[in-house]
């Protein structure tokens, strides 16, 4: 994997990318490094409260996984 293909949400503290066609995401360590032992696919994620509390927190998302397709 290299970074060429990541994005870096410092907001949220999250990295996204595509791996093997699929919408991946993982924690942030405060060096900016990614935290790839947490690693998880998007559509697999349980908590979707910030989602239901503002569509900002959606549309962005949607904005992310835009990049990553421009980049891939």
């Amino acid at each position: 994997m290299t970074d060429k293909y990541i994005y870096r949400d410092d907001k949220t503290g999250t990295a996204y990318w595509i791996e093997d066609n699929c919408f991946m995401s993982a924690p942030l360590f405060k060096d900016g490094r990614v935290d790839y032992d947490s690693k998880l696919y998007v559509s697999e994620w349980e908590n979707m409260e910030p989602f239901w509390e503002s569509s900002v927190n959606f549309k962005n998302l949607i904005l992310v996984l835009e990049k990553l397709l421009e980049r891939h």
